[in-house]
């Protein structure tokens, strides 16, 4: 597990943090206090959240990004602006490649190739890790795309894009790799109903207001210890594929699975939550009734001024009554007849 979990991370939800966080304890598992610098391609990086785990390692690493995109105005470091599909890149040319949340995104009939490019520049491991296809995935997606349109009227972008160019199969991606004559191992992350609360959470503060701090700092609850939560519990939204490219499988023992849970941290998690939420929802009610009082006090007013107005123009009337005899005798009230 990684020593400490840098700040810039430990504040995102486990969606987020989670594939940062395993992808670093598979590093450390994999090199293990390595001397010789390691040079690492991130596909479809360029976020600081890779370089920021990649410092909390034992060994040492040399970050690469390639992207379709421009190059990000903040990212620091070496960057590819390329197709992921083509790589403008030599065999081998590093040792470890990693795509997190990339392949989702790739169209359904280049899917194949991305793999393959990502085999190719690698000489000894490939780490990827995306939403694949599997037993409540597809459902939970369409349930959180749901719930962004009923809140601001329109679907979310990414998750729609999962939805044209189709989440990759977890058993084709598997037997796609074998063919090609690679080993590999697979482990489960961000259980599918954590997922859903979490994202559900995030969707409600952007809408709401919920107090990113606090959000911030419940996320720290989880994710000081992910791998021993009830977010490492089957059913998965997350999977992780690790593909020995020259190393033998038995190099890596992951034993997530062996681990024991501490459900009193998904507990807690959860409670605060809706904490945080039902808390919302207090400060919502306390200044929907600061308002009405407002209003009313507004109202009482208005009603004030009526009726003074309402008494300054009943004396007005009564002045006027009491010199209608005297006007209509002046001739104010005879019709004139015009002159000819």
């Amino acid at each position: 597990m990684v020593n400490k979990i840098n700040n810039n991370i430990s504040k995102l939800s486990p969606d987020g943090s989670g594939r940062f966080i395993i992808t670093g304890d598979i590093l450390n598992k994999l090199y293990n206090s390595r001397n010789k610098v390691v040079k690492i391609l991130d596909v479809g990086g360029g976020s600081s959240y890779i370089s920021s785990m990649l410092m909390d390692l034992k060994s040492q690493y040399e970050l690469t990004s390639l992207d379709l995109i421009p190059k990000p105005i903040n990212y620091r470091g070496t960057y590819i602006q390329a197709d992921a599909t083509k790589m403008p890149l030599k065999d081998n040319e590093f040792e470890v490649v990693i795509s997190t949340d990339v392949l989702e995104h790739i169209p359904d009939n280049k899917k194949c190739s991305f793999i393959s490019e990502c085999i190719r520049v690698s000489s000894e491991y490939i780490i990827i890790a995306a939403p694949f296809n599997t037993d409540g995935v597809d459902s939970a997606e369409h349930a959180t795309n749901d719930f962004n349109k009923y809140l601001f009227k329109e679907g979310q972008s990414w998750l729609e894009e999962h939805f044209s160019n189709k989440k990759p199969e977890l058993d084709s991606v598997l037997s796609f790799i074998k063919k090609l004559g690679y080993e590999t191992k697979v482990v489960g992350s961000n259980n599918i109903y954590s997922w859903l609360l979490t994202t559900h959470a995030n969707l409600l503060e952007a809408k709401l207001g919920l107090g990113i701090d606090k959000i911030y700092s419940n996320n720290r609850i989880l994710n000081e210890d992910l791998l021993s939560s009830g977010d490492m519990l089957p059913p998965y939204y997350r999977q992780f594929i690790v593909i020995f490219k020259s190393k033998k499988k038995d190099s890596l023992e992951l034993g997530y699975g062996d681990k024991k849970i501490n459900h009193s941290i998904m507990t807690k998690y959860i409670h605060e939550i809706m904490t945080i939420i039902a808390d919302r929802i207090e400060n919502l009610k306390d200044d929907s009734i600061k308002n009405d009082r407002k209003y009313k006090k507004e109202i009482s007013e208005l009603r004030l001024q009526v009726e003074k107005l309402k008494d300054e123009l009943s004396d007005k009337e009564a002045v006027i009554d009491s010199c209608k005899r005297y006007l209509k005798l002046r001739g104010f009230f005879t019709k004139r007849k015009d002159s000819k």
